[in-house]
């Protein structure tokens, strides 16, 4: 039996503080990420699993209602720890592709549909993992559809075809 190391997670963000009165926590993520059904929290040097019983807020603060956990009395004991999820940390040289993690994609009507929180590369192109409309989508990168990048503001405009994205 593999038993659990820091070195198989990576840091998603911090516990920042509490919400209500119920024992949600707000969560500081440090790049856009979708958390998952379990994340684990940093107690001591290692990493607890939790479970999410329930996710709202935006992904960049999201707002989690942890299992066993009822009141902002035992909640208040995690404010300040690190939040992990597993996978490897991503290494400083990464990709070029990774620099746009965090961009928000435009339509060509200004309308901000979300930050990029993934870049998948495919064997034909490149594609954007967004959370668009409370979904995934994926947008392809193509050359043609992208009118405009500007870094200073993290902002892609793209021509989006009809169809592509859920209504």
């Amino acid at each position: 039996m593999k038993s659990i190391r820091k070195e198989d997670f990576r840091t998603l963000g911090t516990v920042a503080k509490l919400h209500g009165t119920k024992g949600e926590l707000k969560i500081q993520i440090e790049a856009p990420v979708k958390l998952k059904e379990w994340v684990f929290l940093l107690i001591k040097g290692k990493p607890v699993p939790f479970f999410v019983e329930e996710q709202k807020g935006n992904i960049e603060e999201p707002i989690v209602r942890l299992r066993h956990i009822f009141n902002a009395d035992e909640a208040s004991a995690f404010i300040g720890k690190s939040v992990l999820g597993l996978g490897k940390e991503k290494k400083q040289k990464s990709s070029s592709n990774d620099s746009l993690i965090g961009f928000h994609i435009f339509d060509s009507k200004n309308r901000d549909l979300g930050a990029i929180l993934d870049i998948l590369e495919m064997p034909q192109q490149l594609l954007a993992q967004l959370h668009y409309q409370n979904q995934e989508v994926l947008i392809p990168l193509a050359e043609d559809w992208i009118l405009s990048l500007n870094p200073g503001k993290k902002q892609i405009v793209m021509k989006i075809p009809d169809g592509l994205l859920p209504d």
